[in-house]
């Protein structure tokens, strides 16, 4: 009896040991660093695609069509026709999430970014209801067509001012604090960079001079 006793007793501290040697290497393999680490930390943040809008500019302009005037085959330049349409439009402005976004965080407490290059969203939303169109026609010869061939060309030409530079640089500083934004809520939240939660996030887009940088 107290042989059975002494075994049973035995075992239970074998499986007693057993678990608590478990339970001590799962919190070891669980163990997040927390604190800051020396000197710079390159990092990669990881995302599984979509778009992230982070800007918009309000574009106005009137385009104009100018057409020679033609009577049957022959051209006449001296009474041209002049189409123009006013119209309001809305650049906005996006980042690729893309699968793999470089970043590094630095030993003065700063987290450098390289965000994908800022891209407008093609085709060019306008206000339909602020369209202002016109016609002058030369008084001889009549092309109501003319007004339908530069609406055709609308879709291309605000394309084509959307991705200039200059508008670009009109949303830049918001991008990248939305982009900033982001990475505050859905990466430095994480227990892995709990320690970079409050550094300061600069934000660089693809394309800008980042090579010393990172």
């Amino acid at each position: 009896m107290i042989r059975r006793l002494v075994s049973t007793l035995a075992a239970f501290a074998v499986l007693a040991a057993a678990w608590i040697g478990y339970r001590q290497f799962r919190s070891e393999a669980n163990f997040k660093i927390t604190t800051a680490p020396e000197g710079d930390v390159p990092v990669v943040f990881r995302t599984n695609g979509g778009l992230l809008e982070v800007g918009k500019v309000v574009y106005t302009k009137r385009f104009t069509r100018t057409e020679p005037g033609k009577l049957l085959v022959f051209a006449i330049p001296s009474c041209p026709t002049v189409a123009s349409i006013a119209i309001k439009a809305h650049f906005t402005y996006r980042v690729r999430l893309q699968p793999e976004w470089k970043a590094k965080i630095t030993a003065d407490k700063r987290v450098l970014i390289v965000a994908p290059p800022l891209e407008p969203a093609v085709p060019v939303a306008f206000e339909t209801a602020s369209l202002d169109e016109s016609l002058n026609d030369c008084p001889i010869i009549k092309d109501e067509a003319a007004l339908g061939r530069l609406r055709k060309q609308l879709s291309a030409l605000l394309a084509e001012r959307a991705t200039q530079p200059e508008y670009k640089r009109l949303v830049r500083d918001s991008a990248a604090r939305t982009v900033s934004e982001f990475i505050r809520k859905w990466y430095l939240s994480r227990d892995e960079y709990a320690y970079a939660k409050d550094y300061q996030i600069v934000v660089y887009f693809k394309g800008e001079p980042i090579e010393n940088l990172m």
